[in-house]
């Protein structure tokens, strides 16, 4: 056996180098880093790490540059007078285990743990452990690891998650990193035992203001300090980066720092993250897509785990930090620029097939597959348009070349169809006339190409000039279902505007059943909207609220968007009139901001209008006020005459309701009322019937509605019945209704005879309803002339007394003084529960909560509450208790 050299000078000099640079290694790892002078206090995550000592095991884990170390330091400095607290930074040699457990031992004594026996084995160490904290009483000992993802092999993970496992119970861990190992958490987690700090490391506005003067810098707009807050997705080093040189963050400041990170990554993870940077979100599924093999959710993980500046989002995708993604997309450019329009296609296809058509055209524009951008977008547009999303198409349609755009037939009738929708008509005129010039010299590529250029003109006409009565009757032969379903909708809705009920009724009707067969629910509302308002308008309630109840029925379940918007508005106009104000109310609310596009303005007028009366009905005038003179805002662009007229009528009549009348009068001088009345706008000529444009009608109604608050009877009654003359050519029995109301009202005082006689007649227009809520909002005193109306049929006013007790709380009594109306009590709902209401209400009925009701119910929790309204709203109740106690009475429920 060979002999070992003998030791020279030299080699007994490196040695106590090495024990000299050791010691001072170990000095370093078993204390805390010292702390900056521009060190920012972070309360809520200082807070949040007291939890700790409750905890058995707490993982912070967070990419390089997110605050932990700095955080851990604070924390420590402030337990450790009057905590039992050891320190421990991890490094690379400590994945030997008896090195590992030697510096635990050390950091032990350190914080006055005193171990005297140092063992090297993880049972001889537990043990010890054991015996040193049976000492402490009630104080815990917390042991703080960072930088524990340098501890990767196996024994040694091991072996400290045995530690952490069987350590004493008065023991803390906190384990800090760029990603843990794993400790087995889960199994902490299920004894709630666990604590996890991650997302909330982030910097926030305050943050990064108290930074700023940390560094002497002038004090941050808010503004600034939320921009910093987004560009750097709150990550610490960034925002400080940011702050110290604005001039050349991110680029120059982030660009060299992420470069070292991403060349330490094997190579498999770097072409991931780079792959991967050509999505804004990424999830396994696309990985997979991207990469084109299976390892893609595998790498995914694990990149997350090692804190690749990778953060889960809600919808369970993860999102790379904004300045990391920034570098990640530069350094692709550069190094897998080839690649790139082939990752855009994998990632178009993958959303196409999700039906993601944002993401999916996203990506389309990006790669240079032509045919694959083309046929994808015809499909995705046609999408758009069914669902109501009409600049949504525009917004990807306008993009193309007029070679691309006339290379699809669905391409070019889609985007006309769609520039006609949002009212652009010069631009839905340039179109059509370049179709029809490449269809005279058959270069327009289509089937039966003349048939749907001809329904597309027939549209513009519709919406942009006058046409004649025939339009409504032209052949509706376009050789495109959807197109003709539009066609049809549009034709409802010019028939409507010409006050000819009874025609646009049933052309809706068509519209709406063949749009609903075609998939379109926007369009199918649209069309169920002037169904409604035309049955509405003639009187037929019953029918109206049948169609409205039915088509909400069929869209609830659905997302809320521009079709739902619609059908919401036409049931929030139907609950108005049935004085159910809060549902109307919390319709509109929900709706309006989804209507707000010129595309559909009357349904966002008709919900804006609805939702002013009923802040009006809750005595609400400044709401309502603002309500109001925003749509005329709005409408101010020249969109509808007729609109602009019912905003005058809503303001004027909100004013009188308020005892406003200089500001009712300011408004009749906008609409000039008085220089049209002395025009004679609204006087009859002759007898038999006349016709009234619509909008100079509602303005009639508006100065009608003045010259009866200012006592002028006559004049009030000469435009009254003129315009109820009109309503006999139009069969417009709603408004005919409300004006023989008003021009009862008008009688009552000095011809009571002719007053009862009016109501008698309104009445007997209502076929046994009686006035619905909008007659009382728009004839002031009508309640007060029906409460003292003997002669009218006593059975129809109970019904007002009922169905409106805010209207009818209180009736002067035999001696002059008030004294409240009891109102009948009744045996029955004032409207069937339908099958889903009854089921909730059974849920109900066994004490569940709203979210147990949805989830046995298998509905949304929003439509949980929903059905709960309308069923206390039917049951005329305000309580569970009460539903239950009158459901019970009603046999509804055992």
């Amino acid at each position: 056996m060979q002999k070992p050299l003998p030791q020279t000078r030299l080699h007994a000099d490196r040695k106590t180098n090495a024990r000299h640079h050791y010691g001072a290694t170990l000095h370093t790892k078993l204390t805390n880093p010292a702390l900056s002078q521009h060190c920012v206090e972070r309360r809520e995550q200082f807070a949040l790490l007291n939890q700790a000592v409750n905890y058995r095991l707490t993982v912070m884990s967070a990419p390089a540059g997110a605050g932990k170390t700095t955080l851990l330091t604070q924390w420590y400095l402030a337990r450790k007078s009057t905590s039992f607290v050891a320190w421990l930074t991890i490094d690379q040699y400590d994945n030997d285990p008896a090195r590992l457990f030697t510096h635990l031992h050390a950091t032990l004594n350190a914080a006055g743990i005193a171990i005297p026996t140092q063992h090297t084995n993880v049972t001889g160490f537990v043990s010890s452990l054991a015996h040193a904290t049976d000492h402490l009483g009630t104080r815990n000992l917390v042991l703080i690891l960072d930088d524990a993802h340098a501890l990767q092999q196996l024994k040694a993970v091991e072996q400290l998650r045995f530690v952490v496992e069987h350590s004493p119970a008065c023991v803390r861990w906190v384990v800090a990193g760029r990603g843990v190992p794993d400790l087995h958490a889960s199994a902490f987690a299920l004894r709630d035992q666990l604590l996890r700090i991650d997302l909330q490391l982030d910097g926030d506005a305050r943050f990064v203001d108290e930074l700023s003067r940390k560094l002497d810098y002038a004090p941050l707009a808010t503004d600034d300090a939320e921009r910093i807050c987004r560009s750097t997705g709150g990550w610490l080093a960034g925002i400080k980066l940011a702050l110290t040189k604005e001039q050349d963050f991110p680029h120059n400041t982030t660009h060299a720092y992420f470069s070292d990170v991403l060349n330490a990554q094997p190579l498999p993870v770097r072409h991931f993250l780079l792959a991967c940077s050509a999505v804004d979100r990424i999830n396994g599924e696309l990985a997979n897509a991207l990469l084109a093999h299976d390892h893609g959710e595998a790498l995914l993980e694990a990149s997350a785990n090692a804190q690749l500046y990778l953060r889960r989002v809600e919808s369970g995708d993860y999102r790379f930090n904004p300045l990391f993604l920034n570098y990640l997309r530069v350094t692709a450019q550069r190094d897998i620029a080839d690649q790139l329009s082939e990752l855009h296609l994998r990632a178009s296809r993958w959303y196409a097939t999700r039906q993601q058509n944002d993401a999916a055209l996203h990506h389309a524009f990006r790669c240079s597959d032509r045919e694959w951008r083309l046929d994808l977008l015809a499909v995705a547009t046609r999408c758009y348009l069914k669902r109501g999303a009409i600049e949504a198409a525009l917004t990807w349609s306008e993009q193309l070349s007029p070679g691309d755009l006339f290379a699809r037939e669905a391409l070019w009738t889609t985007h006309a169809t769609a520039l006609i929708l949002a009212r652009r008509f010069s631009a839905a005129r340039a179109v059509l006339q370049q179709a029809a010039e490449l269809n005279s010299t058959q270069t327009l590529i289509g089937q039966a190409v003349t048939p749907k250029l001809q329904t597309l003109q027939l549209m513009l006409s519709l919406l942009s000039t006058r046409v004649s009565d025939d339009a409504a009757d032209c052949p509706l032969d376009s050789a495109d279902t959807y197109l003709t379903g539009t066609l049809m909708s549009l034709q409802a809705y010019w028939l409507f505007n010409q006050q000819k009920f009874d025609a646009a009724s049933r052309r809706a009707l068509q519209a709406r059943d063949l749009l609903l067969t075609q998939g379109s629910p926007y369009g199918a509302t649209h069309a169920n909207a002037i169904l409604c308002a035309a049955l509405g308008h003639v009187g037929q309630y019953d029918g109206a609220l049948k169609h409205c109840e039915r088509v909400f029925a069929l869209l609830q379940t659905g997302p809320r968007n521009t079709a739902w918007a619609n059908a919401a508005t036409a049931l929030a106009q139907v609950r108005y009139e049935q004085n159910r104000i809060t549902e109307a109310q919390s319709l509109c609310l929900e709706a309006l901001p989804k209507l707000a596009s010129v595309s559909s303005v009357q349904a966002f007028a008709a919900a804006t209008i609805v939702l002013a009366r009923t802040y009006a009905a809750q005595s609400a005038f400044p709401e309502s006020w603002r309500t109001l003179d925003d749509l005329h805002g709005y409408l101010e662009t020249g969109c509808s005459k007729f609109l602009l007229a019912q905003v005058c009528y809503e303001k004027i009549r909100l004013c009188l309701l308020n005892e406003r009348v200089p500001d009712a009068d300011s408004v009749a001088v906008e609409f000039a009322l008085d220089e049209l009345e002395a025009q004679r706008a609204w006087n009859a000529e002759g007898s038999g019937n006349i016709f009234i444009d619509s909008a100079l009608a509602r303005l009639g109604c508006a100065q009608a509605l003045r010259l009866l608050k200012a006592g002028h009877h006559h004049r009030c009654q000469t435009i009254v019945q003129t315009l109820i003359t009109d309503t006999n050519g139009t069969g417009f029995v709603h408004r005919r209704i409300a004006l023989l109301a008003l021009q009862a009202v008008c009688f009552n005082p000095i011809q009571r005879e002719k007053a009862t006689a009016a109501i008698a007649q309104a009445l007997a227009l209502t076929s046994g309803h009686g006035f619905m809520r909008s007659v009382f909002d728009e004839v002031p005193g009508l309640n007060r002339l029906l409460t003292n109306a003997d002669a009218i049929d006593p059975a129809l006013t109970a019904k007002h007394f009922d169905r409106f007790p805010d209207l009818f709380a209180r009736k002067d009594d035999d001696h002059g003084g008030p004294r409240v109306r009891k109102r009948r009590v009744t045996l029955s709902p004032q409207e069937p529960l339908t099958d889903r209401e009854t089921t909730v209400l059974r849920l109900l009925s066994q004490g569940l909560s709203n979210q147990e009701i949805c989830t046995r119910s298998n509905i949304a929790l929003t439509t949980t509450k929903w059905h709960l309204k309308n069923i206390f709203a039917k049951l005329d109740v305000g309580t569970r208790t009460a539903a239950l106690a009158r459901a019970r009475a009603l046999q509804l429920i055992d």
